[in-house]
């Protein structure tokens, strides 16, 4: 498990499987969670899977090529879905209700 802090976001990878095609090749599967800046907890939907190819050269395993997706719940892309089948105008009043529900409330309402 590796842990990249940068000034706005923090990645941990951890890499589940690993598969040795020959002395000089391998693919390995990984999974990275991001944790945004001012947040204690990684956000599920930015984590992603990766699937990376590796050779060996010169003594040393390289990375040549690296194909990442975001990995979702069937729970959240059922959800993605409903919102994506909606009008326009509903998926704008869905926009605008997330954004309202993260505004912190006043003490007059």
């Amino acid at each position: 498990m590796t842990i990249l802090t940068r000034k706005f976001v923090q990645l941990l990878n951890s890499v589940p499987a690993s598969l040795l095609l020959s002395a000089v090749l391998a693919v390995m599967h990984s999974i990275v969670r991001v944790t945004l800046h001012g947040q204690t907890e990684a956000s599920p939907s930015r984590d992603s899977m990766q699937l990376t190819v590796v050779t060996k050269r010169d003594g040393e395993w390289r990375s040549e090529g690296l194909m990442n997706a975001r990995s979702l719940t069937m729970e959240r892309q059922l959800f993605l879905d409903d919102i994506d089948s909606l009008p326009a105008e509903a998926q704008r009043q869905v926009t605008d209700l997330v954004a309202s529900l993260k505004k912190p409330q006043s003490l007059n309402t």
